[in-house]
């Protein structure tokens, strides 16, 4: 599978994410490691991976180490909206590069902060791989 389909069937799943912790959320902090910090995953070779994956999609920390990682020096904005309404209930909004207007192709929202986060690296990532 390309890599550029990987990413965008894991964004599908972030974008998808309630949230709420849950196995479902854990099993996601699993595949968002696995397919954007692999390097963690064999440091830890011989544990149950799904029980120690960094939890980025509830932890602020965590999403912001891995745009730094993946995408060192870049800008990153993040804002919470208290008009749920204005974004189906979501209320955090991420951006990621030189775009820091709203109509800018790498805003998203999602329920966290974290999965803002995630979402934005993700389609930050998708934008490089198909330019």
């Amino acid at each position: 599978m390309s890599e550029v389909r990987t990413l965008e069937e894991l964004l599908g799943r972030v974008e998808a994410a309630s949230g709420k912790t849950t196995a479902t959320s854990r099993k996601l902090d699993h595949e968002i490691e696995a397919v954007l910090d692999s390097a963690a995953i064999e440091k830890r070779s011989g544990y149950s991976l799904q029980s120690i994956a960094r939890n980025y999609s509830e932890s602020i920390d965590a999403a912001v180490a891995l745009v730094e990682k993946k995408l060192p020096g870049v800008n990153y904005v993040l804002r919470k909206d208290s008009d749920q309404s204005k974004w189906d209930g979501r209320s955090y909004a991420a951006n990621i590069g030189d775009m820091p207007h709203e109509g800018g192709a790498y805003w998203v929202v999602a329920p966290t902060p974290a999965l803002a986060l995630i979402a934005a690296l993700l389609r930050a990532l998708i934008a490089q791989e198909t330019k």
